[in-house]
């Protein structure tokens, strides 16, 4: 009966809370395209792995922003949805895109930006390349793009065409959106980690290195 007052209290806090049983990740990724390969390819990719993926439930929603040096992606979703959607976009490169990179993965975020899955082409030049003078700097500078892809998420609702087309618009409606410059430079920037490089780490096994067979009770302390 204890236990079951616990998992009620438990479920009444995720409520209260406005949050999923399914803990939510999120993950930001910046990506340089093919030169033979027109941008609506990809963006066709991509939209049918989330249609996929969303058939039974609201899986995946994000944003898929084209600017002319690249494109820059804000992907939300429970664990395995979107550790699926990285899986297969890192199977995509030397097809779809030439490179992509991981600007911002969090997991167990407390909700959805983006409430439906959208695409836009749009041109945000602004002519503000970052200066680094440590690595502070460049988490600011990233800070800053994720900070700028979530408000248009928040801006954009449902993502219908309408509410997409206020992008277009970015300078009064989105002016923190990421611009031309700033994914073109994380492209080039060896400090930023390859999807690929991401991967690998993320999803290898965790290596425990115990000391002592035994980890209970503790060894006495020594008496001095």
């Amino acid at each position: 009966m204890a236990s079951e007052n616990m998992l009620q209290v438990v479920l009444d806090g995720l409520t209260a809370a406005e949050r999923s049983m399914q803990p939510l990740v999120r993950a930001v990724l910046v990506g340089e395209p093919m030169d033979h390969h027109p941008a609506a390819d990809w963006e066709k990719w991509c939209a049918t792995f989330v249609k996929e993926a969303n058939a039974s439930e609201k899986a995946i929603t994000g944003l898929l922003l084209t600017v002319s040096t690249g494109w820059i992606m804000a992907i939300e979703g429970t664990h395995a949805a979107t550790t699926a959607f990285l899986r297969a976009i890192a199977g995509q490169k030397g097809l779809l895109y030439k490179e992509s990179k991981v600007i911002h993965h969090a997991e167990d975020i407390t909700k959805r930006c983006f409430q439906a899955w959208g695409a836009k082409a749009v041109s945000a030049a602004r002519n503000n390349y970052g200066e680094f003078e440590g690595q502070g700097m460049l988490a600011d500078l990233l800070g800053e793009t994720v900070i700028g892809m979530l408000k248009i998420g928040g801006g954009v609702g449902e993502m219908s065409a309408p509410e997409l087309q206020k992008i277009d618009s970015w300078e009064s409606n989105f002016p923190d959106i990421p611009s031309n410059e700033r994914v073109g430079q994380y492209l080039e920037l060896e400090e930023v980690p390859t999807l690929s490089d991401f991967m690998s780490i993320f999803e290898a096994p965790v290596d425990i290195d115990m000391q002592a067979d035994r980890v209970w009770p503790p060894e006495r302390p020594m008496v001095y």
